[in-house]
């Protein structure tokens, strides 16, 4: 396999996000891009840990601030299955238009009067497309300028971002915040969790949806650690980073289908950090699962 980046452009190795604990299970020193051009290209050096302590699967020294904002800004398309590149097409639309209508019906019984909303990652604005009509005040923010567009000729106030240097230019609390893949991509979800709750009203709500790490266990499995995804989040990484706020779980649902788990937190009078308690359990499982997944690497290497 090709390798991409030179290995000083990664972190220096770092603590798990969720609990800080500095004890950690390898798993692989490789990973891969997957998509459009990239597949089967790999990045060596970049290794994936299992945390001791709580179980938590991520990156130890993934890229460092100013490739990850240069990998965003040029490369992400490239990445993604679906082209970004050009104008997107009334399939595309469609298919994000029922993703938010089921989305939105999760959310059914914690939106029934006006609110304001704010989307990180709102594609094509579908979801708030289908708030506004029904009188809520949305804003949002999209990576791509060619989904921007079409959140603007929707009418929707939309302003861009990076995931390497998050930021909202609109003005807070809201009432409710949405976010698909978002802790996945974070170099450090808490960092971005904390930021996110400072926007948010208190006893508003927080949703959440995340790819379950399960999903990604299809092949080979250094060219399923995908290298933007930081943490590779499970139920239990979800009520721990819950927990760990002070947030109580309002709904959860796994969607079996797409291999998603979403989450709607509410945000309490507290949300100072929280230590994460011990979880060998859940940390010793996830461990073997990965293990198993090695092995077969390895017979299908032999083959």
């Amino acid at each position: 396999m090709e390798t991409l980046i030179k290995t000083d452009l990664l972190d220096p190795v770092r603590t798990c996000d969720l609990c800080g604990s500095d004890q950690a299970w390898p798993i692989s020193d490789e990973t891969c891009f997957e998509g459009d051009g990239l597949k089967g290209k790999s990045i060596s050096g970049v290794r994936t840990v299992v945390c001791q302590h709580c179980g938590l699967v991520y990156f130890q020294n993934g890229w460092r601030a100013e490739k990850l904002r240069d990998f965003y800004q040029n490369d992400f398309t490239r990445v993604l299955k679906r082209s970004y590149h050009g104008k997107p097409s009334a399939a595309y639309i469609a298919d994000k238009d029922r993703s938010a209508q089921m989305r939105l019906a999760f959310l059914e019984p914690f939106i029934q009067k006006p609110l304001r909303v704010l989307d990180v990652r709102c594609e094509a604005g579908s979801a708030l497309h289908q708030l506004a009509q029904r009188g809520h005040d949305v804003q949002g923010v999209e990576l791509f300028p060619t989904t921007r567009q079409v959140c603007l000729d929707r009418g929707l106030t939309v302003a861009p971002f990076c995931f390497s240097d998050f930021q909202i230019p609109f003005t807070a609390p809201f009432d409710l915040i949405l976010s698909r893949e978002f802790l996945t991509h974070s170099r450090s979800a808490t960092a971005n969790l904390e930021y996110l709750l400072g926007l948010l009203n208190v006893g508003g709500y927080l949703y959440v949806e995340e790819p379950e790490l399960r999903g990604h266990l299809k092949g080979p499995l250094a060219n399923r650690l995908i290298v933007v995804h930081y943490q590779h989040l499970q139920y239990a990484d979800l009520m721990a980073y819950g927990q760990k706020f002070g947030l109580q779980t309002a709904k959860w649902a796994f969607v079996w289908s797409k291999k998603i788990h979403r989450v709607l937190y509410q945000k309490t009078a507290r949300t100072e950090l929280r230590p994460v308690p011990t979880n060998s359990l859940h940390a010793q499982l996830t461990y073997r699962l990965l293990q198993t997944w090695r092995i077969k690497d390895r017979i299908m290497k032999l083959r």
